[in-house]
């Protein structure tokens, strides 16, 4: 029996068969071929007049939303501020929880974010830095102890509470320090001190600048205190 030299179905006509004769007589003849492709331009306008109005409809969606949100922004706002409220503790966690599990995707942000807004994020860290400036030093002197590999931390209350029982006085000179005060290690922790707040001292700029890294005991008797 012979077969289709295309599909290798039962011949309908020559060497073809009935389909791909089809096929040929329909590319064969002209009006057959116009009206293939007046059917198929009138499928795809459909198609196109769907698409486009499936754009319009997302576009009007999109106003609405937009327009109902302006409605109701103070109330959706006072929502979202009660909710946080309400789940400050559990949102802290997952956030906390979130940027451990991506933190290559967090610095990817962070970087595009300082690179979108940089005045904003200079305006910030000097606001920030304004209202925390204790907090801003117990963090560089808790970096400067993980870079010589020591111990401890301490806190900015902690600090207070050390001001208030050196009586807001340096501890070398008497100097009031209420205004401006460093936070010294008696034992410097490049020879070996730590950085917890029993081995720190509340020093004036001067007495802080002369001790440096001198051993506490030889530094208080170069200045007079029989040690």
């Amino acid at each position: 029996m012979k077969v289709c030299s295309i599909c290798g179905a039962k011949y309908h006509a020559k060497w073809l068969c009935l389909n791909h004769y089809s096929l040929m007589r329909s590319r064969l003849d002209p009006l057959k071929t116009a009206e293939i492709k007046r059917k198929s331009a009138e499928k795809n306008r459909e198609k196109r007049l769907a698409a486009n109005m499936n754009a319009e409809e997302k576009a009007r969606k999109k106003a609405w939303n937009a327009a109902d949100y302006q409605r109701h922004k103070i109330k959706r706002v006072a929502r979202q501020k009660e909710y946080v409220a309400q789940h400050k503790h559990e949102i802290r966690r997952y956030n906390a929880a979130w940027k451990t599990e991506n933190k290559v995707r967090v610095l990817e942000l962070e970087a595009a974010y300082r690179e979108r807004h940089p005045v904003r994020v200079r305006v910030s860290k000097k606001a920030w830095y304004e209202k925390n400036k204790e907090q801003w030093k117990v963090y560089g002197n808790a970096r400067r102890a993980r870079e010589v590999g020591a111990e401890g931390s301490f806190t900015k209350e902690e600090v207070r509470e050390l001001l208030e029982k050196q009586r807001g006085k340096c501890a070398v000179c008497r100097t009031d320090i209420r205004s401006k005060m460093h936070r010294d290690h008696i034992q410097p922790i490049a020879v070996g001190g730590t950085n917890y707040i029993s081995n720190i001292q509340l020093l004036c700029p001067d007495c802080n600048f002369q001790k440096n890294a001198k051993d506490p005991v030889q530094f208080m008797q170069s200045r007079g205190f029989l040690l």
